[in-house]
């Protein structure tokens, strides 16, 4: 089955481990605000706009040793951006034959730190709401839309 390209912001070749600032994007499904509102030039968070903040505070406890943290973020109602500063570790040796493939995001990289951080978010909404969110009803019901889908046959 052939899938349409999709356009990739990475750059072909270059190492995500490597020590500098990373500033991310990460949308909610289909842009829905899941994660709170904005009134009054605020952003004011929901029970899962929380998850998210918490999550994101919980990385840079989590992965301390390795130089990764969340410099600055702020989480809007259907997006969130931060900025992630890997810092120079002597103790820490790559492989420069070492290549991310998909679904495997190598160890310290900018992918396993979102990969990461939307699994523990996606856990601790499953725990606050069960099965019963609009974006897990979705998937749940996808194969009943499937010959209205774009990637049918």
């Amino acid at each position: 089955m052939d899938y349409p390209n999709r356009k990739s912001f990475r750059l072909s070749g270059y190492d995500y481990r490597q020590c500098g600032l990373y500033f991310v994007t990460i949308c909610t499904y289909q842009k829905l605000m899941l994660f709170g509102k904005i009134q009054d030039g605020k952003s004011y968070l929901n029970p899962i706009g929380r998850i998210v903040r918490e999550e994101l505070l919980k990385t840079n406890l989590l992965r301390k040793d390795t130089g990764i943290q969340i410099a600055q973020a702020i989480i809007m109602p259907n997006h969130v951006h931060f900025i992630a500063s890997f810092l120079e570790k002597d103790d820490i040796a790559y492989s420069e034959m070492e290549f991310e493939r998909f679904s495997k995001p190598l160890a310290a990289s900018l992918s396993s730190v979102v990969r990461a951080l939307k699994s523990a978010v996606t856990k601790q909404i499953h725990a606050l709401y069960g099965t019963e969110y609009p974006f897990i009803t979705y998937i749940q019901e996808n194969p009943i839309r499937w010959e209205n889908d774009c990637f049918y046959g």
